[in-house]
């Protein structure tokens, strides 16, 4: 008791250990405060409410004790930095999604919306490499277990929020690569070229050979589950 409270004065208070738990690996020890009523003319529901507080006050204390080597100010750092994190990749993945979407909507037009993609690509791009410095900050702050074994949100760490989006991005370097080629192989061979390789070209172009749906479906149904309010 008092190694676990050195500046609980035991004759003061008049306390009573009666049980020590072990919860998630933290020592909680609950503590009943002794005595009757301080004052015997005001009703014992009083007393007994104040009992209660400081039983309940030493059990948080002993929940937290495993903090008290830091300062309450980097206790304080860590929760706001983790709230912040959060928030932060979330929206980033929405706006990653986002992006995707509008790539798929103008892919179906064809050639015509060429650049509009690029852009979408350039929007792609900018977002994984915000994710990727959000990454190396969290490493960084919160130190490399957290952030590569500790679920973030319920089951998946920041990292596997990030490891697939950059999987997803990778899918979407090669498509774009790949238009580029199939745009200047049109308007290089654009007077020569033959109806069938047209129809080949185009159908490529469509089709997005690089992008695995799939995956990015499976992707997409985990950050829904995760990051549902």
């Amino acid at each position: 008791m008092q190694k676990a409270f050195p500046n609980f004065v035991l004759v003061i208070n008049k306390a009573d250990v009666i049980g020590v738990k072990v919860s998630r690996n933290h020592t909680v020890i609950f503590i009943e405060v002794s005595g009757g009523p301080n004052n015997p003319q005001e009703k014992y529901i009083k007393d007994d409410a104040e009992k209660l507080l400081k039983e309940t006050t030493f059990g948080l204390v002993s929940i937290l004790k495993h903090y008290l080597d830091k300062s309450y100010f980097q206790v304080f750092t860590d929760m706001l930095q983790l709230s912040t994190l959060k928030r932060r990749l979330k929206t980033l993945l929405n706006e990653f999604e986002r992006a995707r979407k509008i790539w798929d909507e103008l892919n179906d037009y064809g050639l015509t919306f060429a650049n509009s993609l690029i852009l979408q690509y350039s929007k792609m791009k900018m977002q994984i490499m915000q994710m990727e410095f959000l990454l190396e900050e969290a490493c960084e702050s919160l130190g490399d277990e957290f952030v590569y074994n500790t679920p973030l949100y319920l089951t998946c760490t920041l990292e596997v929020f990030v490891h697939n989006a950059i999987n997803i991005f990778s899918m979407f370097t090669k498509e774009i690569d790949l238009k580029l080629k199939i745009g200047n192989s049109i308007q290089q061979t654009i007077i020569n070229i033959e109806y069938d390789q047209i129809i080949v070209l185009l159908s490529t172009w469509l089709n997005q050979p690089y992008v695995d749906n799939d995956k990015i479906k499976e992707f997409e149904n985990i950050c829904e589950i995760e990051l549902i309010e």
